[in-house]
């Protein structure tokens, strides 16, 4: 490369790019899914109608949700200048993706190597959760970005850049305080407990500084939403918080199984507990049983062994993935100073992130920012073990190709993998089925996207605004139709038709997405003008 001039990595990672946006393409056209239609989209538009702003009130609360107003003011900068069409609104999140991905590239190329660079971005590019939110109207790919350009400021002391790229990611969306919280307790955590020597107090307040500087430009955003809007945080926010024992190990292992083993990660972690085991050689004696076996175990004890109301196994699954933290990222710590800080920075960051979503409620897609940190430790701790770049790249061929063969392999829909494809083709199915039989006043019982979909002309379904006037959540004697469907849970398919007579209209499929559309002819015990509908499971495939 130094003969030649030409660096051939960054070369191979513009083809990756090139590849992906060639996959994502098609995609770009599609009418808007999920939270894009249902608030996003409708919000960046009516900013883009009303005029640019940062302020709170620039557009109503129901449709910001009383986030920050960054991402919506950026895409609604773009629409103006590119315009309102599906291709031009989705080339923006597309636009961003890319960006991570050269910044992943860019910030592996600067701890590790070019090759790490290089495989790091192709591991992020083949993520199922990636390719279905590159091109969604949504801030999650913002703040993945915004993650990784902080991390690389802090651990460069590049401060101003730091805070620059800090108090974007707040006024992006609030749940960046939980990076900001990671970096405050590891700048404490390294300078009382790590380093050696006396303790520079004038340093370390210093650092502090810089830290805090973007919670107080930041913090002036929420102190005119208090002004504004009288609420420091949305409200509806606050009531979804809970800190409920049994949601909490629903979701613990629902994020635990997402990310350690969804969608093909499982060989990345089996590959980086079994290298570090047998090919580190800091680790000695036991300690090389350990590593593999103590991920194994607290594994297994999550999966078959911790019920709801077992607290116990929770405590010695943490004690486990303490000692493993220790003797890993750590140990790292001394051995490689830059890397190892990163490294162990990262880690902690991955695990309180986990902590907050347990707390918070809960969309797959939030976890999207947590990839390319996850793929960085991994494939960067990994290049430093192996003194042979060989083997590392044929683990981490291994470890693409098996999330590769998962792309467009799903159990659930959702925004979180490319089930949303066959989702969107679907419901324009749907919605094409009801304009062609004129059931504008026909009482309708639907869920949430079939909602969106037949009532808002934004979302880009059906062809006039809230044509179908008399949709409904709730199953009464008077609903002439009703809309059953895997897009999202609804009341249990199954016992519900028990209990009601359906005469089925049509079918519509596209690979494991179904709606299915009913005519509504009563309730099998009628001596009750009114059922509550429960929550459904989602059919089985």
């Amino acid at each position: 490369m130094k003969r030649t001039g030409i660096d051939y990595y960054f070369i191979g990672l513009l083809g990756v790019i090139a590849a992906f946006i060639g996959f994502k393409f098609p995609h770009l056209s599609l009418p808007y899914f999920w939270d894009e239609a249902w608030v996003y989209a409708p919000a960046v538009l009516e900013m883009h109608k009303s005029g640019l702003s940062l302020l709170p009130d620039a557009i109503p609360p129901e449709l910001s949700r009383g986030h920050p107003l960054l991402f919506h003011f950026l895409a609604a900068l773009w629409v103006k200048i590119f315009g309102t069409s599906f291709f031009a609104v989705h080339s923006f999140p597309m636009l961003i993706s890319v960006a991570l991905l050269v910044a992943v590239y860019f910030f592996c190329k600067t701890f590790f190597s070019p090759l790490v660079g290089l495989l790091s971005s192709i591991m992020l590019a083949v993520q199922p959760l990636l390719l279905a939110q590159s091109s969604f109207l949504l801030p999650e790919v913002m703040m993945a970005l915004w993650t990784i350009l902080c991390l690389w400021f802090y651990l460069k002391e590049k401060w101003i850049l730091f805070i620059v790229f800090a108090s974007l990611m707040l006024l992006t969306k609030e749940s960046g305080i939980v990076l900001l919280g990671t970096i405050g307790l590891w700048t404490l955590f390294e300078n009382i407990f790590l380093k050696k020597g006396t303790l520079n107090i004038v340093s370390l307040l210093k650092t502090c500084a810089y830290i805090t500087a973007p919670l107080l430009i930041a913090g002036v955003y929420f102190v005119i939403q208090k002004l504004q809007c009288g609420w420091f945080l949305y409200p509806e926010h606050w009531g979804m918080m809970t800190f409920d024992w049994v949601i909490f190990h629903r979701k613990f292992l629902d994020i635990y199984g997402f990310i350690l083993q969804g969608q093909g990660r499982y060989v990345l972690f089996i590959s980086f507990f079994v290298c570090l085991s047998f090919f580190w050689k800091s680790l000695i004696g036991l300690e090389k049983i350990f590593v593999p076996a103590g991920y194994a175990i607290a594994t297994f004890i999550l999966f078959n062994v911790w019920s709801a109301n077992d607290k116990i196994m929770l405590v010695l699954v943490l004690i486990i993935f303490a000692r493993l933290y220790q003797l890993i990222f750590i140990k790292q710590y001394y051995e490689n100073r830059e890397a190892g800080k990163l490294l162990a920075i990262s880690a902690l960051f991955v695990f309180i992130y986990f902590i907050f979503c347990q707390l918070n409620f809960l969309s797959l897609r939030y976890l999207l920012l947590l990839l390319p940190v996850v793929i960085i430790i991994v494939f960067g701790f990994i290049s430093q073990v192996f003194e042979n770049k060989w083997v590392f790249v044929a683990i981490a061929f291994v470890c693409i190709l098996n999330c590769f063969r998962q792309l467009n392999k799903y159990d659930t829909v959702g925004d979180y993998n490319l089930s949303y494809v066959d989702g969107v083709k679907a419901q324009q199915k749907s919605v094409k089925y009801f304009e062609q039989n004129n059931w504008n006043e026909k009482k309708i019982y639907t869920g949430f996207n079939s909602s969106v979909s037949l009532n808002s002309l934004q979302a880009g379904y059906c062809r006039e605004a809230n044509k179908f006037i008399k949709l409904t959540d709730t199953l009464t004697s008077d609903v002439e139709f009703c809309v059953f469907t895997n897009i999202e849970p609804q009341a249990d398919y199954d016992s519900l038709l028990n209990e009601i007579n359906l005469e089925l209209l049509t079918s519509i499929e596209e690979n494991k997405v179904w709606i299915d559309i009913y005519k509504f002819n009563g309730f099998v015990n009628d001596t009750s003008p009114h059922i509550a509908v429960t929550k459904r499971e989602v059919k089985k495939f």
